[in-house]
C-alpha cells in the first residue's frame, strides 16, 4: 500500500510539473511583456538600458526564448520544433512587441510622454532582431528557385485574383450558410457603425509627418472611403444592405 500510494503521489507531482511547464511560456511572456510596457515609459530609454536592469535582463531573456520557440527551422515542410502550443505562444509575444514598437509611430492625439522613446535605438535594435529572424524564417518555407523559374505575370495575375476573392474562412461559412436573420440584422449593426466610427477616427490621425505606417493606413483611409467615388464608399454598401432590411440607417439609432 505504501509503495503504490508513492507510485501516486509521484505520478501526480510529475503531472503537475508537467503542467506548470507547459504554462510556464504563457507566464514568462505575459510578465515580460509587462516589463517591455515599463520600459517603454522610461524617460531616456537608451541611457536607461545600459545599467542592464532587472526589467531589461527579464525582457531580454524571454525574448531569446521567444526568438528561438518562434520560428523554428523548417525541414521538408515539417517543423523541427511540433509544440505548436509554446511556437504560437512565442508568435503572439512577439508579434505584441513589435506593435507596441509601430505603435509609436501612429499618434493617437494622447499624452505627448508616450512617444519619449519614438526614435530610441534600443527599440529598433529589438524590432530589427525580431524582423531579422521572421524573415529567415519565412525564407526558408519558401522554394526561391522555383519562383525565379516561374512565370512572374501569371503569378501576379493568379495572386490579384485570389486576393480579390479569397476562399470563404470558417467564419465566413458561418455568416453565410449558417447565420439566423436576428444574427444577421446584429451583424449588420455593429459592422455598419464599427466601419463608421473607424473611418470618422482614422481620418483625424493621419497628420504630421508621414511615415511607413501612415501610409498604410491612409491606404485604408482611401479604400474606406471608395477612392473618392460615392457609390464605392463603405457607409453606402452599409446603408444599401440596412434599407433592404428594413432598419434604420442613422448612426445615432444604435
Amino acid at each position: 500500500m505504501p509503495s503504490e500510494q508513492a507510485g501516486y503521489i509521484s505520478e501526480r507531482n510529475n503531472g503537475a510539473h508537467h503542467t506548470l511547464e507547459m504554462r510556464r511560456p504563457e507566464v514568462e511572456y505575459k510578465e515580460a511583456e509587462e516589463c517591455f510596457v515599463e520600459l517603454m515609459k522610461v524617460s531616456h530609454l537608451d541611457e536607461h538600458i545600459e545599467g542592464r536592469p532587472p526589467t531589461v535582463r527579464s525582457f531580454e531573456r524571454a525574448l531569446e526564448g521567444a526568438l528561438a520557440s518562434a520560428y523554428t527551422v523548417v525541414a521538408d515542410g515539417v517543423e523541427i520544433n511540433n509544440r505548436v502550443a509554446a511556437v504560437e505562444s512565442a508568435q503572439l509575444f512577439l508579434q505584441r512587441v513589435l506593435y507596441r514598437i509601430n505603435r509609436l509611430k501612429f499618434f493617437w492625439y494622447d499624452d505627448l510622454s508616450n512617444y519619449d522613446n519614438e526614435r530610441s535605438s534600443y527599440l529598433r535594435e529589438i524590432r530589427d532582431r525580431i524582423e531579422g529572424v521572421w524573415q529567415v524564417w519565412e525564407r526558408a518555407s519558401l522554394d526561391v528557385a522555383a519562383f525565379r523559374r516561374g512565370d512572374v505575370r501569371e503569378g501576379l495575375t493568379r495572386r490579384a485574383a485570389s486576393d480579390v476573392l479569397p476562399p470563404p474562412s470558417a467564419s465566413g461559412l458561418y455568416f453565410r450558410d449558417e447565420i439566423s436573420e436576428a444574427g444577421y440584422r446584429r451583424l449588420l449593426a455593429i459592422a455598419s457603425l464599427d466601419g463608421l466610427v473607424e473611418a470618422s477616427q482614422l481620418s483625424r490621425t493621419l497628420g504630421g509627418v508621414s511615415n511607413d505606417i501612415h501610409a498604410v493606413m491612409t491606404r485604408l483611409l482611401v479604400e474606406e472611403y471608395g477612392g473618392g467615388r460615392t457609390n464605392r464608399k463603405h457607409s453606402t454598401f452599409f446603408t444599401a444592405m440596412l434599407t433592404e432590411l428594413d432598419m434604420l440607417t442613422e448612426p445615432e439609432a444604435y
